[in-house]
């Protein structure tokens, strides 16, 4: 049966795109994380406020810290 007779309702995909997907949020999150603690180290922040990822976004952009080459090229900085 094909997606185009209608009969699944599900998305399908791969375990392995999964995984990265997974892997890529966590090293994400992390550099974000570790921004926001620079940035408290710093003075920036107050550590006694608990980031959303909003904020975490935020920081990281406002201190020129983002993942994205600072040229324009799209490969991340990892």
């Amino acid at each position: 049966m094909s997606v185009s007779e209608g009969g699944r309702t599900d998305v399908p995909y791969e375990e392995r795109t999964r995984q990265k997907i997974r892997t890529w949020c966590k090293r994400v999150i992390s550099h974000l994380q570790g921004v926001w603690r620079q940035q408290v180290n710093l003075g920036f922040v107050s550590p006694h406020i608990v980031p959303n990822f909003f904020s975490l976004v935020r920081a990281t952009v406002n201190s020129g810290n983002w993942l994205c080459h600072p040229f324009g090229r799209t490969a991340y900085a990892f």
